[in-house]
């Protein structure tokens, strides 16, 4: 499994690293085990913003390809786990 801070213990170094962001826009998606669009959503948002404005919050996923998805763009988006509703 990908290894990714949680928002429930690192809500503030997630707000640090959210506001460090040199990125003029941010664009963020709150998801939960959607793997037939994800990549596709990572890729069409990267391509307009660049990877340095994506920003993920994973709500809970539970389906492997999920963290497949996020080990393949690990070094270029920034993905935060969730559990909030």
């Amino acid at each position: 499994m990908c290894q990714i801070l949680a928002w429930e213990n690192s809500s503030n170094q997630i707000c640090s690293e959210i506001a460090r962001l040199r990125a003029p826009i941010k664009v963020v998606l709150k998801t939960k085990d959607e793997k037939f669009l994800l990549e596709r959503w990572i890729l069409h948002y990267s391509k307009i913003f660049g990877d340095e404005s994506i920003i993920i919050f994973d709500n809970c996923s539970t389906a492997p390809e999920i963290f497949d998805t996020y080990r393949r763009h690990a070094t270029k988006i920034r993905v935060y786990s969730y559990s909030g509703a």
